[in-house]
């Protein structure tokens, strides 16, 4: 809302060990952080529908997905 819509969301596969220990993220796999990253995108999608429920996948189980306020863009946030 303060951007006016102008923000943008940066996420990744997490590279950077130094980094991961320094913020306590747990060094794993390549390919369960490639997995953890999908499912980070279904979490956002969701957030950005009219589904605000529960979301239970392999690494994150939510009890609601909700983003309030809402993004400007509709249905959600583009590139």
């Amino acid at each position: 809302m303060l951007s006016g819509g102008r923000a943008r969301l940066g996420i990744g596969a997490s590279w950077y060990e130094r980094e991961q220990v320094g913020l306590g993220v747990p060094v794993v796999a390549v390919a369960e952080r490639f997995e953890r990253l999908e499912e980070t995108l279904q979490i956002c999608l969701q957030m950005w529908s009219d589904n605000n429920g529960p979301y239970e996948g392999r690494h994150y189980r939510l009890a609601e997905t909700l983003n309030v306020p809402a993004p400007l863009q509709q249905p959600r946030p583009s590139s």
